[in-house]
């Protein structure tokens, strides 16, 4: 099968999404350049996205894990963003999401796991 292998399915899901709602998203041939040729400067990130808040939840057996969210007056509902397992909310891809949604006039939270920043 085509991508059978999960880190060429990493990498190609990095090189090829084509989502115009996530604006930290560069084109395929602007991403390559910069692979191919790291001595040049980088292209300007258009807007940074930052989480408003961060909850910290208790768990019964005395844990804890943080949900950090993004909220806006006139929500049209709630987005809960899960990140890989090596992930955080703070990585590239969970803040790519996250914007794309926030845009579409949603609620955005990250449950951050159990060890996860």
């Amino acid at each position: 099968p085509f991508l059978s292998n999960c880190h060429v399915q990493t990498i190609a899901g990095f090189l090829f999404r084509d989502i115009p709602e996530c604006k930290n998203v560069a084109d395929i041939s602007t991403t390559l350049m910069a692979l191919l040729n790291p001595n040049k400067s980088k292209p300007q990130q258009q807007e940074i996205f930052t989480w408003d808040t961060r909850e910290r939840i208790s768990t019964p057996d005395n844990d804890w894990f943080h949900v950090d969210s993004k909220k806006r007056k006139d929500a049209k509902g709630l987005m809960i963003l899960l990140h890989g397992l090596e992930s955080s909310s703070e990585s590239s891809l969970s803040k790519e999401i996250a914007q794309a949604y926030f845009d579409l006039g949603l609620d955005v939270s990250c449950i951050n796991f159990r060890s996860c920043p």
